[in-house]
């Protein structure tokens, strides 16, 4: 192992034991296992998609129904769009957004292969920056999912030689870009919907801590949705843990209804 990696090792065990204390060597270890709690969408004559069964519990909080237009900021690759779609059932609007060209082709796969043609219509993909989607659509869409990029801890322990990547000021940057897309995702969201914030991070700087800088700095325009499941209750939200939900998760879920206009004035 290069020196650099043993650094980033031996810094990311550090911080997470101390985080979780006692708990970090059993939820270390739920972590780097494969063993994964799957939910599996299946549509007559269409391909079978497997997901994380907590993923899909997850998709179901923002509680689409038909009729509603519905933004996915960071939707490859696919999963939750899914089960959005089927939410809808043939009456609506999605639109699945990846800014990366290679994840929206395979996000248009899934899409193509997964849903029914009379689902699948209802789904428009694009290419945009996340963050900047709100500023060019303000308050048009009825439900918002910010299933935001992040840290991926389980990610990187089951390929170490990716942990070099991970580092404290890594973690910063990533809370940064991830505060920027909710707040995109809630200055898209009309008054009075809803908005659903997940990572599948177990830094609380990407969970609760992003969430409350946008309860400080948009105090007047959103306020929390209590909901008992699934996971354990965080100080805004609940998150998944694998030690405790038998290969489910990881996943932080915290959600959100806009209360009045989030953009602020233009100078």
């Amino acid at each position: 192992m290069k020196k650099r990696e043993q650094n980033a090792a031996t810094d990311f065990e550090a911080r997470y034991a101390a985080i979780y204390g006692e708990r970090w060597p059993s939820l270390r270890a739920a972590l780097e296992s494969d063993e994964t709690d799957y939910e599996t969408v299946s549509y007559p004559s269409c391909a079978p998609y497997a997901l994380n069964s907590a993923s899909a519990d997850g998709a179901r909080l923002l509680n689409a129904a038909e009729g509603d237009t519905v933004l996915d900021l960071c939707a490859a690759p696919g999963g939750k769009t899914v089960i959005l779609a089927g939410a809808l059932n043939g009456c609506g609007r999605l639109v699945a957004n990846d800014l990366s060209m290679e994840r929206r082709r395979r996000l248009k796969t899934v899409i193509k292969t997964v849903l029914p043609p009379e689902i699948a219509q209802t789904v428009t993909v694009t290419g945009r920056e996340a963050a900047l989607i709100g500023r060019s659509e303000p308050e048009c869409y009825d439900r918002v999912l910010a299933d935001v990029p992040c840290s991926a801890e389980a990610h990187l322990l089951r390929r170490p030689q990716e942990l070099e990547r991970w580092s404290p000021a890594r973690v910063k940057s990533l809370a940064l870009r991830q505060f920027a897309i909710l707040v995109s995702g809630l200055d898209a969201l009309k008054i009075g919907g809803e908005l659903l914030y997940s990572t599948c991070s177990i830094a609380p700087e990407e969970n609760d801590g992003v969430i409350a800088k946008l309860l400080k700095k948009r105090p007047h325009a959103v306020e929390l949705i209590p909901f008992a499941s699934p996971g354990e209750a965080t100080e805004f939200g609940r998150i998944v843990l694998p030690d405790t939900e038998r290969g489910r998760g990881p996943l932080y879920l915290c959600k959100l209804r806009k209360t009045a206009s989030s953009q602020k004035p233009r100078q």
